[in-house]
């Protein structure tokens, strides 16, 4: 489970509520109303007020390391496609997903930053597409 407690230690209770699985790498929305986490392959956002959870990313792909921007409006995370690992980032808002283009082999622990760089030899994976 997600737990969420005082600074001191104090006041332990759960986030999530499931009966099966592995849920880690929670992380709190800047906003302090939202948080995500990895579950069993996928990525979920849940209400710190309500609890209320769901998977917001494709069943079909593998996804970790969910992390928020800085505005709380997208969440950046890994996802494996076609063997390689990719910076993947959601519109809270919309749903949609860009994909970034591979940058080397893998693409672990993703953080917000002010600007992103990408290698101009990188190439773009287009989910589904041969």
């Amino acid at each position: 489970q997600i737990m969420i407690m005082k600074a001191d230690g104090t006041d332990l209770k759960p986030l999530t509520h499931f009966t099966s699985g592995h849920s880690r790498e929670p992380r709190i929305a800047p906003n302090n109303v939202n948080f995500c986490f990895r579950r069993d392959g996928d990525i979920y956002e849940g209400d710190l007020n309500t609890g209320e959870t769901k998977v917001i990313s494709d069943p079909q792909i593998e996804e970790k390391s969910p992390y928020f921007s800085p505005n709380s409006r997208h969440i950046i995370y890994t996802a494996y496609i076609d063997g390689k690992e990719i910076l993947v980032r959601q519109d809270r808002l919309t749903g949609k997903r860009f994909f970034f283009p591979p940058m080397g082999t893998c693409c672990q622990y993703p953080q917000w930053v002010g600007r992103l760089s990408v290698p101009p030899n990188a190439e773009r994976i287009v989910p589904g597409a041969k």
